[in-house]
């Protein structure tokens, strides 16, 4: 059938090489019910604009990583492969804006989202949809390493993410994305990063299954489920505590 080529834009050239890279992690994905009502009724509870779940998620996990040391690690192989652990978390938060026309979802850096309050997360993103703030220059530096040749994209990325104290810098060490808002869900995340969160949308009841996905070379199951578990005690814990506050 006849047809016509669509060329790559940089945003679309940017996400098929995370995924060729993820496809080098063995990814290991555990799921798990979560019950986040108090939480929800928090944020009915609290005013506008309300907190968005991403926000509050990249905060909770960091709050977790603080006491577990792992998720704070990521598997290197330069100069030789190691664990590579840095003091605090840099969370890669997902986010659709438009780029060169086109709808794009693009990861927002946040350094120690355990450190920052709700409000200010947000609006680090709020301003990476604009344009603004640093990120906007982090942005571009992405966008001009996937204008490059592919031989100089790959080995970009491999230096970026076999670098274990460069990895921060280029995608930060764990990622965020949820769906459940838009009625859709993320069974099987691909990513290259230690580890990514996601959930879908909620029951009546305000459960909802959690998928986290983890790179096994730096962490086992057991781990996951265990953090998970210290995930959804911040969101009904200190998260609800800070939106009500």
């Amino acid at each position: 059938m006849r047809g016509r080529a669509v060329p790559l834009t940089p945003a679309r050239t940017l996400m098929a090489d995370l995924s060729w890279i993820a496809r080098k992690v063995p990814i290991g994905v555990i799921r798990r019910e979560v019950d986040l009502s108090p939480l929800i009724a928090a944020r009915r509870a609290s005013a506008p604009p309300r907190m968005p779940f991403t926000v509050m998620t990249a905060k909770a996990l960091a709050l977790v990583a603080r006491d577990m040391p792992e998720l704070r690690r990521s598997y290197a192989l330069f100069p030789r492969p190691h664990l590579y652990e840095v003091p605090v978390s840099v969370a890669s938060i997902m986010i659709e804006r438009e780029i060169d026309g086109e709808r794009a979802v693009i990861p927002v850096r946040v350094r120690d989202p355990a450190g920052q309050s709700l409000r200010a997360i947000a609006a680090i993103l709020d301003n990476a949809r604009a344009g603004e703030g640093g990120e906007a220059a982090h942005l571009a530096k992405l966008m001009r390493i996937s204008r490059l040749p592919l031989p100089l994209r790959r080995l970009a990325w491999l230096w970026g993410f076999n670098s274990g104290r460069q990895r921060p810098n280029y995608f930060g060490t764990f990622g965020v994305s949820v769906l459940g808002h838009l009625g859709g869900e993320i069974t099987r995340p691909v990513s290259p990063l230690t580890s990514f969160v996601s959930y879908g949308p909620f029951t009546a009841d305000g459960t909802t299954q959690m998928s986290m996905a983890f790179d096994h070379r730096v962490m086992d199951g057991a781990l996951i489920v265990e953090a998970m578990g210290g995930i959804e005690a911040a969101l009904n814990g200190a998260i609800r505590e800070e939106l009500a506050g």
